[in-house]
């Protein structure tokens, strides 16, 4: 049974994180309804760091063109032997500007992790998150990308990675919604916030290993390792799969289908909240 929670833990977390559905609910969710100990912070520290391999296998191509954009605008101009990629340095500065909301997030995220500790606030969020997808597809679609976009679109996206401290909120949902309603595009819009997403990812690790060392450092021995390892796998899969399904509904009809799902999630959850 262990092997199978291990399995189902991971690939669950690495859906509900590329999925704008809200990992940390899922997590709670899913302890909620299997209550066990299991879940050890190695395992979490694990599943974590699959997660950010796979972000980061994704947007690898859009950090080399950026890295290669930053280098030539480096050289001087008579110098140049070709133009100024533009379009991979406005991205940059989206994403520097992306990142404030995200650290001042991070600051509180003992506190808002604190609030949000039953299950009742947490239906609250996974409806409010709902809503947020919902509201999009309402509004008139654009085709703005990095170029277009102002640094108070830019600000406003990166609300989508500072909220996602709260169980229920997802990153990459709120995100994108705010980018649709700010005119992006749904493609570039899910693009970049996957790239913001490795920033976030990048702080939830730093809390765990913060966290491990609070602790202690117990691994659970060697098969407690095996099964962490288990789990990292299977969120490395269930990541690399969100992000397909996720491309492809960016260029069909959007991201609007998972706001019913988020709804049915928070009537769940507010019904096991009343049981428990």
């Amino acid at each position: 049974m262990d092997w199978l929670y291990h399995i189902l833990y991971g690939a669950l977390s690495g859906l509900a994180d590329i999925l704008p559905v809200s990992a940390p609910a899922h997590q709670q969710l899913f302890n909620a309804m299997i209550p066990d100990d299991t879940i050890s912070p190695l395992t979490r520290l694990m599943v974590h760091m699959a997660m950010f391999g796979a972000l980061y296998y994704t947007c690898h191509n859009q950090l080399i063109r950026i890295a290669r954009a930053v280098k030539l605008a480096r050289i001087p101009k008579r110098r140049r032997k070709r133009p100024l990629d533009t379009k991979s340095l406005m991205e940059l500065q989206m994403l520097k500007t992306m990142a404030i909301p995200v650290i001042i997030g991070f600051i509180f995220y003992s506190k808002a992790t604190a609030f949000v500790n039953t299950l009742m606030v947490m239906s609250v969020m996974l409806l409010i998150n709902g809503l947020i997808l919902y509201i999009p597809q309402y509004l008139p679609g654009s085709n703005k990308d990095a170029r277009s976009m102002t640094p108070v679109d830019s600000f406003l996206m990166g609300l989508g990675g500072g909220l996602a401290v709260l169980p229920g909120l997802s990153a990459i949902g709120v995100t994108t919604s705010i980018g649709s309603v700010r005119g992006g595009e749904k493609s570039f819009n899910f693009q970049i916030a996957l790239a913001m997403n490795m920033g976030v990812m990048m702080g939830v690790i730093l809390m765990d290993i913060i966290g491990m060392f609070a602790t202690g450092m117990d691994v659970d021995g060697f098969m407690g390792f095996l099964c962490s390892c288990v789990a990292a796998a299977a969120a490395f899969g269930g990541c690399m799969l969100g992000i397909r399904l996720m491309k492809k509904l960016a260029q069909k009809a959007g991201f609007g289908i998972f706001a019913y799902y988020c709804w049915g999630a928070a009537l769940f959850s507010f019904i096991l909240y009343l049981t428990t």
